[in-house]
């Protein structure tokens, strides 16, 4: 058998040390960050929120939950295009997020953009699992047909005025 010198040993233990090391950091540094974020939110601090949340993301890219809360800001900060965007990246991490899906259905309303919104409901009732959420965005597809429906018959009806 062959004996490995205790200073292989240690040279082993140093590189997986030091090869760990920086993982354990960056998700350190992104919970900081999104820890930060949500403090800032409570604060009604929302752009220096915004700043904490997009750093989370620099060092953890994969969280969802930090795209949802940027997205939600800009959601309320009436900056639709910007929530869209945070709001479809979460979506691309975890695809079953309620939540996100919500939002961005009332993004896109909130944007005019019935069809799109409708289309984010259809896609959301297909893949998400919580009773609850799919309830909310069963009843937002049913009133976005409803006025998509009522805007057609006035169009319609003001056409035929016209005529």
């Amino acid at each position: 058998m062959t004996r490995i010198p205790l200073k292989g040993i240690s040279f082993i233990i140093i590189l997986i040390f030091i090869s760990i090391f920086p993982i354990g950091c960056k998700n350190y540094e992104a919970k900081k960050h999104y820890k930060l974020g949500k403090k800032l939110i409570d604060q009604g601090k929302n752009e220096e929120a915004i700043k904490e949340f997009k750093e989370s993301i620099k060092f953890n890219p994969n969280n969802p939950k930090a795209y949802y809360r940027v997205g939600q800001i800009y959601l309320k900060l009436d900056k639709y295009d910007e929530a869209i965007e945070y709001f479809e990246q979460s979506l691309k991490i975890d695809p079953l997020r309620g939540d996100s899906y919500k939002n961005l259905v009332k993004a896109y309303i909130a944007k005019g953009e019935k069809d799109k919104a409708l289309a984010a409901c259809e896609r959301a009732l297909t893949k998400i699992d919580d009773i609850k959420v799919k309830d909310e965005l069963k009843k937002l597809s049913d009133q976005l047909i409803e006025n998509i429906n009522k805007e057609q018959q006035d169009k319609l009806k003001n056409k035929e005025k016209s005529e």
